[in-house]
């Protein structure tokens, strides 16, 4: 009877031991899963300038990183392949929305864009622009076409339309 008794205990016992061990093993696994997250081997970011269309190194506004791709291997060049046409885009809504602060700093220059796609890629870009909503000229056309409709010969129209495009 003893021995039967002894029997079960050390077979508790072992499974005891191994239930321990499972939990060691749990317990491990978790703390590698929950600090792997923050272990970031390679990280590429796509920066962003709205700078002098003359020259490039006159920074009129830096927006810093816009997009940032990590992976904890390798992130590959190709991942940063729209950063010149997202830069283009940010500082086209920044010429337009803030109209007096381009103004200010750009002092009636041109403003183009210009990346930098980490160690990738880097480049002004093709088009200058001014401070400004591009097509501000334009922003009237609809209301200057409705008020074109109540002239009362085709050739009062034509001319009042052609106004509404000749700004």
């Amino acid at each position: 009877m003893h021995r039967r008794i002894l029997s079960c205990v050390l077979e508790f016992a072992t499974h005891f031991q191994k239930a321990d061990a499972m939990k060691s093993l749990v317990i491990f696994f978790v703390l590698i899963l929950d600090i792997f997250p923050t272990i970031e081997g390679d990280t590429k970011r796509c920066f962003c300038k709205a700078v002098d269309a003359d020259n490039s190194d006159n920074v009129f506004h830096d927006f810093r990183a816009i997009e940032s791709h990590s992976n904890w291997l390798s992130v590959g060049c190709g991942r940063l392949d729209g950063c010149s046409d997202k830069c283009e885009g940010i500082v086209k809504d920044w010429l337009c929305n803030s109209k007096e602060a381009c103004k200010a700093v750009a002092k009636g220059k041109q403003v183009r864009h210009y990346f930098q796609a980490s160690v990738c890629n880097q480049a002004a870009g093709s088009v200058a622009r001014p401070c400004g909503c591009v097509g501000e000229a334009f922003d009237n056309i609809p209301k200057c076409q409705f008020e074109c409709l109540s002239q009362l010969t085709v050739a009062a129209y034509i001319n009042c339309f052609n106004a509404c495009f000749s700004g």
